[in-house]
């Protein structure tokens, strides 16, 4: 299986650990930090890679962030297919503090990408405004650069099976029914497709019948439009399925309530593999979603083996500081 991820929305992650509890006002001190590259589609690149799986990564990059997010990427093997922009790709944090006071979750802050060096100084950035937003045209040549680029890798892979996934969100100059118009694009050429989104970008996507979404908690219940207590995970996946007619898989992740695997009216549940110590808990559901597919299409296991064996690569994942991948393959 070839894989290609296609991340719209990425980020400079920078992860900071405190040296005490979050003070909401006042001066914090960390006793360390440190950039990785973010967003779902390059997780799953960077967690392909970490199994020991080649993928073609395609991203929007811009700027000095842009820049250090492809230096890393390349640096760490993956093969990054960049698409450049006018706006510096955004930087989001996430704070952990040594007592854990956030009650086994990290403090995160997405930011929008910025435009201009002199952005930063803009005395309205309070209202909103500077929030990435590029010319129309640009938009519209980035969209029509992704396309091409989609267009080209499927055709260099010829009649070997291809596994797109689009992860992440969709930025605030590109329509939200993006990655439906990619995902109908793929499906029309054979490819395996798989969708990691929220909101109306999810509700678009699933209306093109991927192969796969990966909705966490949060996410399927979005979907749903209702509480979900956990006895009602797989009954709500599988409602969702069922609206596709039962050709979108729905894989969902609910923390330390497991995973579940639901088509249709079938549904399996596997239990979350036990970690004596939470120390990255960003990026769990994308090693999840790529670990399973690399124990299903490259090892040749079952939906259920599978399913148990992403659950161990993100527990090694989430084991591990800052926002590094380790050796995965023994996990599996």
């Amino acid at each position: 299986m070839k894989y290609i991820t296609v991340t719209l929305n990425p980020a400079l992650d920078m992860n900071i650990a405190l040296s005490g509890p979050l003070a909401t006002e006042g001066l914090n001190r960390s006793v360390g930090a440190a950039f990785s590259p973010g967003g779902k589609g390059i997780n799953v690149s960077r967690t392909l890679r970490a199994l020991g799986c080649d993928s073609d990564a395609i991203c929007i990059l811009g700027g000095f962030t842009g820049a250090k997010i492809k230096s890393m990427l390349s640096g760490e093997g993956v093969n990054v297919r960049a698409i450049s922009s006018t706006a510096d790709t955004r930087v989001n944090i996430s704070i952990v503090s040594p007592d854990y006071s956030f009650s086994g979750k990290q403090c995160e802050i997405n930011n929008p990408p910025v435009r201009g060096d002199d952005a930063a100084l803009d005395k309205d950035f309070m209202s909103g405004k500077n929030n990435g937003i590029r010319p129309a045209e640009e938009t519209a040549e980035i969209l029509k650069k992704v396309n091409i680029l989609l267009h080209k890798l499927l055709e260099q892979n010829g009649d070997e099976p291809t596994a797109v996934i689009f992860a992440g969100s969709i930025p605030p100059d590109m329509p939200q029914n993006t990655y439906a118009s990619l995902i109908r694009y793929c499906r029309e050429r054979g490819a395996l497709t798989i969708c990691d989104c929220d909101g109306d970008a999810l509700r678009y996507a699933l209306a093109a019948h991927p192969d796969y979404i990966k909705p966490n908690l949060d996410e399927l219940t979005q979907l749903s439009e209702r509480r979900i207590l956990k006895d009602q995970i797989g009954i709500a996946a599988s409602e969702i399925s069922v609206t596709t007619d039962c050709e979108t898989t729905v894989l969902a992740t609910a923390g330390a309530l497991g995973a579940y695997l639901v088509r249709g009216h079938e549904a399996m549940h596997v239990a979350s593999v036990p970690v004596e110590r939470v120390l990255t808990p960003k990026g769990a559901g994308d090693t999840f979603l790529a670990a399973y597919l690399y124990a299903k299409y490259e090892r040749g296991m079952d939906e259920k083996k599978s399913l148990s064996a992403a659950a161990r690569v993100a527990s090694k994942k989430i084991a591990t500081d800052g926002g590094r991948y380790p050796d995965l393959s023994a996990a599996v």
